[in-house]
């Protein structure tokens, strides 16, 4: 039924309901030559091909159907489709913010630290002796967090 695709809706459906109904009228005229003199020799003929036209007519007409129903589907998930991609995009920004001002806040920590390195430098490098505050400083700075005390020297 794909190659229906490129005939309308229109005119596709028209060719079925009449389809059946001039399957339909060949039966019922197949049905009534038998009180027709001379005409009777048709009955069979038009018999089978009424059978098979309304036969064919009804395989389309569901067939038809089938197809109603799968483009409202595909119509129904393209629309839930695109709903996903507008969330998606508001949290796509969410979460490029938060990013950002993580980043952010390590930036202003890193820097923070090393000026308070180099606000210590000539206490850190005079005696190369570290108390245990200093190497615990340095080990927050690792961590990249705000040290608020350093004593260098016990």
């Amino acid at each position: 039924m794909w190659i229906l695709h490129f005939i309308p809706d229109s005119i596709l459906l028209m060719a079925i309901y009449g389809l059946l109904m001039v399957g339909g009228a060949a039966v019922i005229a197949g049905l009534f030559l038998d009180f027709i003199p001379m005409i009777y020799l048709w009955k069979g003929p038009l018999l089978i091909v009424g059978v098979l036209m309304l036969g064919s007519g009804a395989y389309f007409y569901g067939g038809y159907g089938v197809e109603q129903e799968w483009r409202a589907r595909t119509a129904e998930l393209e629309k839930k489709a695109a709903d996903a991609e507008k969330k998606s995009q508001v949290v796509r920004k969410q979460i490029q913010t938060k990013i950002v001002t993580k980043v952010k806040i390590v930036k202003e920590q890193v820097a923070a630290n090393q000026e308070k390195i180099v606000e210590h430098q000539v206490e850190i490098n005079a005696g190369c002796r570290l108390s245990d505050a200093a190497v615990n400083a340095y080990n927050e700075l690792t961590k990249n967090k705000i040290v608020e005390e350093v004593h260098i020297h016990e």
